[in-house]
């Protein structure tokens, strides 16, 4: 679990994304299978899905955790970027720009999972994160 953790920590700080939030969201897309896949396609532990990975990586790299990891915060930092606030941005990220409009029921209940786990686990960066 150390492994994960550091991983997860250097892909939250190199993208400017709470660690607590990064974790939590890995929670509810894997569990912590590397190698989990959706019916979507959507591969590894962040639950990328291959089209929106950086072009220069092939689709197979997806399944190494750094690799996963470092592509998911990347697309969760662009999605916060045009998000009003991080409840929007994980709505993106789970149902792109449906979510982002706050027009998906899936995506709103998946956001307050991710925010109940995130506040649980990390209560401390959750508070600053969210004011």
């Amino acid at each position: 679990m150390l492994f994960l953790a550091s991983i997860i920590l250097f892909g939250a700080n190199y993208h400017g994304i709470p660690a607590g939030l990064v974790e939590s969201i890995q929670y509810h897309e894997s569990r912590g299978h590397i190698f989990a896949e959706s019916r979507a396609g959507a591969m590894g532990l962040m639950q990328v899905m291959p089209r929106f990975r950086d072009r220069r990586l092939p689709k197979w790299s997806l399944w190494l955790p750094s690799v996963n990891v470092h592509e998911g915060t990347r697309i969760l930092s662009r999605w916060r970027r045009r998000a009003p606030d991080w409840k929007h941005a994980i709505m993106a990220y789970n149902a792109g720009n449906i979510g982002l409009r706050n027009r998906s029921t899936r995506a709103r209940g998946y956001a307050v999972l991710v925010l109940r786990r995130w506040r649980k686990t990390d209560p401390a960066g959750y508070r600053r994160a969210v004011r």
